[in-house]
């Protein structure tokens, strides 16, 4: 429906916007671009900072039924501690060891091709030990 679509662009009239050029037309007028893809530029060049082995803090800010998801560095990177690794001991319920807000210490597991972050609680406290 195109004046669903005009209406749901109007939310973007007058506001500023870091985007990246897909596409660019000129006989035919046309011009796309990518909030998204912007971001994902930021990510992976925020990735670039960070390797397997890293310790980190960052902040709790949501928890699953299979781990933690938390933000940590300048760029407020996202990252997951599957919960596999919250402890040494089996954790029936992620809430039990972190709660929304915490601020833990993590280590990089992996970074993937895609810029998923893996991460955990367990070794980052065990290097600590």
């Amino acid at each position: 429906d195109a004046s669903k679509i005009v209406k749901e662009l109007q939310e973007f009239v007058g506001r500023e916007m870091e985007v990246k050029i897909l596409n660019l037309d000129q006989k035919e007028e046309k011009l796309i671009l990518s909030e998204k893809a912007k971001e994902n530029e930021k990510i992976k060049e925020a990735l670039k900072n960070y390797k397997a082995g890293d310790v980190v803090e960052g902040k709790v800010t949501g928890t699953t039924n299979f781990g933690v998801f938390l933000k940590f560095g300048e760029n407020d990177l996202e990252g997951l501690v599957h919960i596999s690794k919250l402890s040494d001991k089996r954790v029936e319920k992620v809430q039990d060891i972190v709660k929304i807000g915490d601020i833990i210490p993590v280590k990089v597991i992996a970074i993937d091709e895609q810029g998923r972050i893996n991460l955990s609680l367990k070794d980052a406290k065990n290097e600590r030990r």
